[in-house]
């Protein structure tokens, strides 16, 4: 696993140096756990990138590291869905929510990324007590309203991905009948039509694990936690 820690190491340094000029230049710091995604992301795509090591998914492979140094393994019991990155043009921003019932805690995240993986964006968020539908369009709603406060992704084609069908079909469909969240659709459709080249789509939960790591985070936490790092 030399290489792995090599790599590991390098990607950790970078994003120090990131994280301290967000909070040098711009007052803005990072959770612990979001700097630790972020930094097992970039060891993913450089291996990924450079075609060493694993041929597992990228998703497999952000949730254990050891892996990216091992090579395919012929036959597996259990495939997952892999993360696709978006053509050179378009950028993803991966969203999801996280609702714990046992304590009445919603959280929402979701990182925005370009065609090379590299993080442009991530954001968590406590969001009240509220159920995993509305935390799932909570998720969407952020995202949208991210991408309209920076004029230099909101000007880009943007594909928001979401693993809740309900919450996506609801943004598809203008599907007002939910009366309790029609402020939060409509404003949602607003800003796509203020966007423009922006579209909501479903992706399955297993290439969704980064955005699903960062809603438990905002689960925790008393507000929310936003980094944006132009690295385009």
């Amino acid at each position: 696993m030399g290489r792995t820690w090599v790599t590991l190491f390098n990607a950790a340094v970078w994003t120090i140096w990131e994280a301290q000029n967000q909070v040098v230049f711009k007052g803005i710091s990072a959770e612990l756990a979001v700097f630790v995604d972020l930094v097992r992301f970039r060891v993913v795509w450089w291996f990924k990138h450079h075609g060493k090591g694993s041929a597992e998914p990228i998703t497999v492979m952000v949730g254990n590291l050891e892996v990216c140094c091992f090579e395919q393994i012929p036959q597996k019991v259990y495939k997952a869905m892999a993360w696709v990155p978006p053509p050179k043009e378009v950028l993803k921003f991966n969203v999801d929510g996280s609702f714990k019932k046992e304590i009445g805690r919603a959280g929402i995240g979701g990182v925005l990324l370009n065609s090379r993986g590299e993080v442009l964006c991530s954001f968590s968020a406590f969001v009240g007590n509220v159920d995993a539908s509305t935390a799932e369009l909570l998720a969407i709603q952020k995202a949208c309203f991210l991408c309209v406060s920076k004029a230099s992704v909101g000007r880009r084609k943007i594909c928001i991905e979401s693993d809740s069908r309900v919450a996506v079909s609801w943004v598809k469909d203008d599907d007002f009948g939910n009366l309790a969240l029609v402020d939060v659709i409509y404003d949602i459709c607003s800003k796509l039509r203020l966007l423009g080249k922006t579209s909501v789509n479903y992706i399955a939960r297993d290439a969704n694990v980064v955005a699903d790591g960062l809603a438990k985070r905002g689960v925790a936490l008393d507000g929310e936690n936003v980094v944006w790092s132009f690295c385009q």
